[in-house]
């Protein structure tokens, strides 16, 4: 959710408690089957931010 509202991704691992903000990517992936940055954009562009 942080990382929605346009906080980077380091603040946003260390905000939820990751120590290391390439751990927290690792996880995101993981969970979500893209790099934090590659969701970031995809929200942007369903969101119409970017054109």
């Amino acid at each position: 959710m942080k990382i929605a509202t346009g906080v980077n991704v380091s603040t946003a691992a260390m905000d939820v408690g990751y120590v290391s903000s390439s751990q927290f990517s690792r996880e995101f992936k993981r969970m979500y089957g893209q790099s934090p940055k590659q969701w970031t954009y995809a929200k942007q562009l369903t969101d119409g931010i970017l054109t």
